[in-house]
This record gives structure tokens, sequence and C-alpha cells, in this order.
């Protein structure tokens, strides 16, 4: 006797009308090697396909499976469950990932979430040759994982299993066969550290490095501004006269209006170099890539890693608020320049204390 709940009277009535199949036939078309035609009803969506297969033995196979479902369900020893899942085991991969990604995208997620989670799936894909979801194996996922690092696996692993969780969720697997995929392991994150004094003014007063790149550096770590805020900055957002920098919503990270005192070095500099007001401060929307920016370093003559952590583009900004902890600027105001809504990421993240300032603090005790 079968273990399997039997399926009722309208099931069995819905069996004829789902499983509806052709018997194997060639087609007339021959140019793609694929000669042998099964028409069928997909229990998922109940309309009418045809599958394709280079021999004639393949084509009977499909048929005789397709058959056998039909009958197992007809007399109770398998479940609708069952046989649902046995079909939606032969879904494309391409049509799998497109309607996973509608579905994402019907939940509301961003456009970014979702076209990155596409990316990862559709360029593991591209190193296999699988064609339906029932191939989808651990194997090659392990394989295609081992050529990344740290939390970039992480991340790809989390991006697939969720893809192959909503094939399971939908009766397209049994189960997700890449559940026994271990977790790779975290990468220890990057320790950024913060210029020194004589850095710093190494960097901007260098003359092998061109003046507009300098001048970025220079609005990042005696104004703090990010990256994004200095390619998008004119002079008219500059006031000279009361040596002030006016930055509209549009142009910060907080999408706030934001007021800054310039210093009157960088005021002086600015002054000589004033263009246009809808001319771009930089001239250019340049960002530090690495490779300009490591040159930039070794022509001032900055070690890229030391024992405090790398010097990174973002380290500018810590520069400027580690500077202004050790002119003596207290937290709040710091907070402020920075324009961080919380005081702990100014204290915690980009105040750097050295070992030299740890033992002058407490020499003041002695």
């Amino acid at each position: 006797m079968s273990t399997y709940p039997r399926t009722t009277f309208a099931e069995v009535a819905a069996v004829d009308r789902l499983f509806v199949v052709s018997r194997p036939y060639k087609r007339t078309d021959r140019a793609t090697g694929r000669l042998w035609v099964v028409e069928y009803r997909d229990p998922l969506t109940d309309q009418p396909k045809k599958r394709t297969f280079r021999t004639q033995p393949e084509a009977w196979a499909f048929y005789n499976r397709v058959t056998d479902d039909r009958e197992g369900l007809r007399c109770g020893s398998l479940t609708r469950r069952q046989v649902l899942i046995g079909a939606g085991g032969l879904t494309l991969i391409e049509a799998a990932v497109t309607e996973y990604t509608t579905h994402r995208q019907n939940r509301g997620l961003t456009a970014h979430n979702t076209k990155a989670g596409e990316a990862t799936i559709r360029a593991f894909l591209a190193t296999t040759k699988w064609r339906t979801v029932r191939e989808i194996s651990a194997g090659p996922l392990e394989t295609w994982l081992a050529t990344f690092k740290g939390n970039t696996a992480r991340k790809y692993l989390s991006d697939i299993r969720a893809w192959v969780n909503w094939l399971v969720a939908t009766d397209r697997l049994p189960d997700n066969p890449l559940a026994a995929v271990e977790m790779p392991e975290a990468s220890q994150p990057m320790r950024k550290r913060a210029f020194t004094d004589e850095e710093f003014t190494a960097l901007i007063t260098c003359e092998r490095i061109r003046f507009h790149r300098r001048l970025w550096y220079w609005l990042s770590g005696r104004l703090g501004l990010r990256h994004l805020e200095i390619g998008r900055l004119l002079w008219s957002h500059i006031d000279l006269e009361t040596s002030t920098l006016r930055l509209p919503a549009a142009l910060t990270k907080s999408r706030r209006d934001a007021t800054l005192p310039i210093p009157s070095s960088l005021a002086k500099t600015l002054s000589e170099a004033r263009q246009a007001p809808a001319t771009p401060v930089c001239r250019i929307r340049w960002k530090p890539c690495e490779k300009t920016w490591r040159d930039d370093l070794a022509h001032a003559g900055i070690a890229f890693e030391t024992g405090n952590g790398r010097a990174v583009p973002s380290s500018l900004r810590k520069t400027f608020c580690t500077h202004l902890a050790r002119k003596g600027v207290d937290l709040r105001t710091a907070q402020k320049l920075m324009r961080h809504t919380n005081v702990n990421l100014t204290a915690n993240i980009y105040t750097e204390c050295l070992p030299s300032e740890l033992r002058d603090a407490a020499e003041k005790l002695a």
C-alpha cells in the first residue's frame, strides 16, 4: 500500500488536462540538430509547451516519465506536489532566473539589489552547462566560489542560495542542493589609517602630482568632503568673501544642506585657482583609482601600508577628523564638521589614536 496520501477526485479529473502529451515525432527543421519533439502541458503554468531532444531515446524517456507521473497521480502513489516538483525540475535555467528577478522586483527590492543579485547568479551559471533547474548541484558552485575571497564569496553564496530556496518554495525543486555548501570564512576588515601632518602636507604640495588631484586631496583632508561631493562641486558653491562652502542637499550623502568653513590656507589656494561659477572646482569629475592613488603616494614619499593600517583615498576624510581631535577640537564640534548623525561614528571610526598620543596623555597625570 502506498504511504503517500491519495489524491482527490478533482485532482484525478485534472490529470488528463495537465499531462496531455504527444508521442515523440521528428521536426521538419533540422538546422538546430535537435530532431525530436514532445508536446506536453506544463503543470505549473497550465500552458502547452514543447521539448526538443537530440536523440529518439531521450525523447521517449521524457515521454515515459511524464506518463508515469500521470498514472502515479491517478492511482495515488504520488502526491500532487511530487508531480509538480518533477515537472518544475524541467524549468529552463534562463526562465527561472528571469522569474526570480521579477519576483524580487514585485517585493519592492531596490533596483540595485535586484540587478546585483541577478548578475551574481548569471555569472555563476555562465561557468556551467546546466539547462534545467534539476541539474543544479553543489560541486560546480564550490569550485566557482574558490576563485573569490572572504566576504565576496559569502555574498555570492548567499545570493545564489536565495535563488535556489525560491525554486524550492515554488515547487521547482524538492530541496536545496546547495544547502551543504559551507559558508566561506569572513575576511578581516581593512584598517585604514589617518595621515600625519607631514604626510598630508607632502601630498598636497608635491609638484609631481597634478594640481587638480592635489586640490581634490586638500578638499577631502581639510574640509572632510566625500569623493562624490567633490566630483560634483562647482565654483558657485564656494563663497571666498566669507570663506565658506555651501553644499546643497542634492550633493550630500544625507540629502541635507551643509555650510562648512574653509581654512585660510585652502581659501588662498582656491582664490588663485578660481574660475567661472558653473565650472567644476577640480575641472574634471575624477575619482582616485588604485594605480593613480598609489603613484601619487609614491611621488609624495608616503607608505601605502604601515603598522597603523593602509592609506586609502577615504583615509583623507579620516585624516580630517583625526587632526581635529589632535588640535583639541571637542567631539561635538567635530561631529558637526563631519556631518555625522551619530557621535559614535565620529569618535570610534573616524578618530585615530596613536600609541605615542596615549603615552603623552598618561604622562600628563604623572
